[in-house]
């Protein structure tokens, strides 16, 4: 009797053991989170939007905190940073960008609350072509600072006051001028593309900061890209995590596989096509 295997079923048998030894069997399970870390945010003109941002569709593991983000009924995509709400204009992944608005300055230049707009500076950035502006509020000014050259003005009804005058500045202050807005009840700095401040009246300044300014983006994209470029969905659970349909790449990505046994596995599915 003939003892002895065919070389190539011996190499195969052989895989398939040193396979099973370093491979769990919890490898080999549908990973849900997969499937939902699969599905894109879409709200209004903004759409298929993933990692690292979650919330609506995706859940929290699918993405990094602080990028969660929500569809409002009138379909406005919006992020909160720093417990103030924006709309996101647009979003782009591969420059890790967005442009956002302020939820309270959409309308006009009078909301309810006076908050400057500050930043997560370990998730965001400003981009190269931010703008400050600064917004004064309820000035009652001496007749004697019609000489110093005051910024352009608007009028605000806030809180039931009627007609409070503010006045407006893009860029540094001149410090004849800040000292002379120094008796305003308010000031806010919101940013604004500076691009777009070309007419500075008030109804043009309404326009500019409803178109946005941009910002960028640090939530370790780059390890995200080792984990998408292995089939995986990019995620975070205490730490980032990659979710796979068997979880073996998630595996890999930790280094628990080695990657020899992993191309092996992906050989062994394709000799099982033929």
């Amino acid at each position: 009797m003939n003892l002895h295997l065919p070389s190539t079923k011996l190499l195969f048998l052989t895989t398939i053991t040193v396979f099973l030894i370093y491979i769990p069997a919890s490898a080999f399970a549908a990973d849900d989170r997969f499937l939902n870390c699969s599905r894109l945010i879409s709200c209004g003109d903004v759409q298929n939007i993933g990692y690292p941002f979650w919330g609506w569709s995706r859940p929290e593991y699918c993405g990094f905190p602080g990028f969660e983000l929500s569809c409002s009924d009138d379909h406005l995509l919006v992020i909160r940073i720093m417990d103030l709400s924006y709309q996101v204009i647009r979003i782009d992944n591969q420059s890790q960008s967005l442009t956002v608005a302020r939820l309270d300055y959409l309308e006009n230049l009078c909301p309810n609350l006076l908050f400057n707009t500050t930043l997560n500076t370990t998730l965001f950035s400003f981009s190269s072509d931010k703008e400050d502006v600064r917004l004064y509020y309820n000035c009652s000014l001496p007749t004697s600072a019609a000489n110093v050259g005051l910024p352009f003005e608007f009028r605000c009804d806030i809180n039931g006051t009627d007609d409070l005058l503010g006045y407006f500045m893009m860029g540094l202050t001149p410090d004849v001028v800040s000292a002379v807005l120094g008796s305003c009840e308010n000031s806010v700095i919101i940013p604004a593309n500076r691009s777009l401040l070309i007419n500075q009246s008030s109804d043009n300044l309404v326009n500019v900061l409803r178109a946005g300014f941009g910002l960028t983006w640090s939530a370790n994209n780059t390890w995200c890209q080792h984990c998408e470029a292995i089939g995986g969905r990019c995620g975070f659970n205490n730490t980032s995590t990659c979710f796979c349909e068997n979880q073996i790449c998630d595996q890999m990505v930790n280094e628990s596989i080695p990657k020899g046994i992993y191309l092996l596995f992906l050989l062994l599915s394709l000799l099982e096509k033929f």
